[in-house]
């Protein structure tokens, strides 16, 4: 069983290292598509629903809005969304949460009431195989790359990711898609 989970572990990893390889030249068809965002948010909870009640979390849902984004949004969903339910001890809640400004750049939001990170990691937090590991962490998987993909898929939809964190208190990671994507140049 120990070696079947390696390898799973290990084919994540080459996926992801191949999703920020090709990232980075970005030339490939993008499927653009409009999408309720808090629809987009609960589709890819559904996802972790049963895990979330196994390790008795409750989830909560606010807010609205049209979000323009190629399908990999899910990735990135699906990485924020997994760190959140790993970091949130039982009892916790993880918020889902959709909005559009005025400009029409749509934010998604996943807050945890987790562990936080301190404010010295988050400089690097988006880093590739960064990990913050303080002793009481080491036990917990992951290999340092769903943040950076993270970054990729938002650099490739021409918006941004900001993290919010407070020791002991949560975390709360915001997607920013502008209201028109713009496609990075791949690099000369």
């Amino acid at each position: 069983m120990r070696i079947l989970e390696q390898l799973r572990r290990l084919a994540v990893m080459a996926d992801d290292l191949l999703f920020l390889a090709r990232a980075e030249s970005p030339q490939q068809g993008l499927d653009w598509q409009t999408r309720d965002a808090l629809d987009t948010v609960q589709s890819v909870w559904d996802f972790f629903d049963a895990a979330a009640e196994e390790h008795g979390l409750a989830v909560a849902y606010q807010g609205s809005g049209v979000v323009q984004a190629e399908l990999q949004q899910h990735r990135a969903l699906t990485n924020l969304l997994s760190n959140a339910l790993r970091y949130t001890p039982a009892g916790g809640t993880i918020t889902l949460a959709a909005e559009t400004d005025a400009s029409g750049t749509c934010a998604l939001r996943v807050s945890d009431t987790g562990r936080g990170i301190a404010p010295e990691y988050l400089p690097k937090l988006f880093d590739r195989f960064f990990r913050v590991e303080p002793d009481h962490w080491r036990s917990l998987e992951g290999m340092g790359l769903g943040l950076s993909t993270v970054r990729s898929i938002m650099d490739l939809h021409g918006g941004r990711v900001e993290v919010h964190s407070t020791p002991s208190q949560g975390t709360t990671f915001t997607l920013y898609f502008p209201a028109q994507p713009t496609v990075k140049e791949a690099p000369a």
